[in-house]
């Protein structure tokens, strides 16, 4: 491994962002997830990075050395209950990639997903939902914060709204409506483009904070009331990683990339792009 910051990451197709907070007994759900994705297809994790968030975790993580993957390792310094949203902002600011996952860690990618992922075309204005499925192969209701998105459209709209950050919910929910507003479209994978969810020690290595919907809920109605009234004016507070963190690992996977494709008349069709929808 290389910990270089000037590393090239020209080769990363895709970014797949983890946030968490542990509070309990250990970090095993995160060492159990990692040790999965790092057992996948070499030629498939050397175009992936893995972008990991601890939200100021009273029990710190610490990342297994033996493992071969692209990791860029982020912890906030500051502790806001229930910053997801800055979490995930964060995330983003630190992917390689324009192509983007944002889930949780009780939720898995399998090989296959992640195979699609990486050679479909850009998602562009569209957001991707997953089917989810228990270990089990039983088909449950999709995770309500969970994405596949283009870093540039999320960004273009503000991200998430950091006025949710501090309690509970209403994140996700406002994010979905924000962007639809703006016109991105949200569509769902079909079946074979899955995410998984193992079980998970809920009581031993996750965390234990108190879930209450009624702060965000009266936040989240006062800014559909405001855009309802003001249109794009109003609404999404344009906070943005809004506390302090910082970088405790850049992890670089020890691997070849082939060279790319050639495309010596990419660069003389430039003016051909401006037709192309953003």
């Amino acid at each position: 491994m290389t910990t270089i910051e000037t590393q090239d990451k020209s080769h990363i197709e895709l970014t797949i962002v983890n946030h968490f907070y542990f509070n309990q007994q250990d970090t095993s759900t995160l060492d159990d997830l990692l040790k999965e994705y790092a057992s996948y297809s070499p030629e498939l994790l050397d175009y992936i990075q893995f972008v990991l968030v601890d939200d100021c975790s009273p029990i710190e993580p610490v990342i297994d050395k033996s493992l071969n993957l692209n990791i860029r390792y982020l912890r906030i310094t500051d502790d806001i209950k229930w910053n997801q949203p800055g979490a995930r902002n964060l995330a983003a600011v630190y992917a390689a990639s324009d192509k983007i996952v944002v889930t949780d860690l009780d939720l898995k990618l399998p090989e296959k997903t992640l195979r699609h992922l990486i050679t479909v075309k850009n998602p562009g204005k569209t957001f991707y939902k997953f089917p989810r499925f228990d270990s089990n192969g039983n088909k449950i209701h999709s995770h309500p914060n969970t994405f596949f998105f283009s870093r540039a459209r999320f960004f273009r709209f503000h991200g998430y709204d950091e006025d949710f950050s501090g309690d509970y919910g209403y994140d996700d929910v406002f994010f979905y409506r924000w962007q639809r507003y703006n016109g991105t479209r949200f569509l769902t994978f079909k079946d074979e483009y899955r995410v998984i969810a193992p079980a998970v020690e809920r009581d031993a290595s996750y965390h234990s904070l108190v879930r209450d919907l009624s702060h965000n809920e009266a936040i989240y109605n006062n800014k559909i009331n405001l855009i309802k009234k003001y249109g794009p004016a109003k609404g999404h507070s344009r906070k943005c990683l809004n506390f302090n963190w910082q970088t405790i690992e850049n992890r670089i996977r020890d691997c070849e990339i082939p060279e790319p494709v050639k495309r010596p008349n990419w660069s003389k069709n430039w003016s051909l792009r401006w037709l192309l929808p953003y």
